[in-house]
C-alpha cells in the first residue's frame, strides 16, 4: 500500500546587518500511514531486507539555520535539526537514522596583501543510530553507531579572476564510523581521512 499522510510547518525568518546575516526557525509535524520501516530481519527464504508498514507514524521536529557574512571576508553557515519519530503506540521508529544533526562551516578571506587566500573549516555532528539486525545463523543482534563529529578543513588561493586552486582535508582526525547501519551485512563505513586538490579555470 502506498504511504499517505499530512505535513504541517510553522516557521520564522529574519535578517540582520543589512541582510548580510539571515536566520530561520521552523517547527514541523508529519503524520503518515504505511510508512516503510526496516524490521532488521530478512524476507523468509531470501537475503532481502524485510520491511513493515507503520500506521499512525508521527514525526515532530525543529530546524534552525543561520547563514551569511557577519563581517567582511567572514562567511558562516550553520544548521541544527532534531526530531522525534514514533508509531501510534509511542514506540520509536526508523532508529537507524540519527535524530539530531548539527552542521557548521565557516570561511575567512584574509585581509590586505593576503586577500587572495581563503581558509575555512567545519564540523558535522550527529547523535546515535541503532537497530536490531539479523546475523548469520538467523541470530538477532543489536547494532549501534554512537554519536560522532567530523572535522573538515579547506584552503583556497585565487590566482586570478579565472584561476583558483584549493585543498580540502575531510575527516581530519580520521574518525572511524558507520555512515549507515541496519542488516548485519549492510553496514557502511564512512569515508576515512582524505585530501582533495582541485583547480578551477574559468573562461
Amino acid at each position: 500500500m502506498p504511504a499517505c499522510g499530512r505535513s504541517y510547518e510553522l516557521g520564522l525568518k529574519g535578517s540582520w546587518l543589512q541582510e548580510r546575516l539571515n536566520a530561520s526557525a521552523a517547527l514541523f509535524r508529519t503524520r503518515q500511514d504505511n510508512l516503510a520501516e526496516a524490521t532488521g530481519g530478512l524476507v523468509e527464504g531470501s537475503t532481502q531486507a524485510a520491511y513493515r508498514a507503520v500506521k499512525g507514524a508521527t514525526v515532530d521536529g525543529l530546524e534552525l539555520e543561520l547563514a551569511g557574512e557577519p563581517l567582511p571576508g567572514w562567511s558562516l553557515g550553520t544548521s541544527f535539526t532534531t526530531f522525534i519519530a514514533q508509531d501510534a503506540q509511542g514506540r520509536a521508529i526508523n532508529t537507524a537514522k540519527p535524530r539530531s544533526l548539527f552542521k557548521l562551516f565557516t570561511t575567512w578571506r584574509l585581509p590586505g596583501t593576503w586577500d587572495r587566500l581563503t581558509l575555512g573549516g567545519g564540523v558535522d555532528w550527529q547523535n546515535r543510530m541503532y537497530q536490531t539486525a539479523t546475523a548469520p545463523g538467523n541470530r538477532r543482534v543489536p547494532v549501534e553507531q554512537p554519536g560522532y563529529a567530523l572535522v573538515n578543513l579547506m584552503a583556497r588561493y585565487q590566482f586570478s579572476s579565472n584561476l583558483s586552486a584549493a585543498v580540502n582535508i575531510n575527516n581530519l582526525f580520521d574518525r572511524h564510523y558507520y555512515s549507515q547501519i541496519g542488516f548485519y551485512n549492510q553496514g557502511w563505513y564512512g569515508a576515512p581521512r582524505n585530501v582533495m586538490f582541485t583547480v578551477k579555470v574559468g573562461y
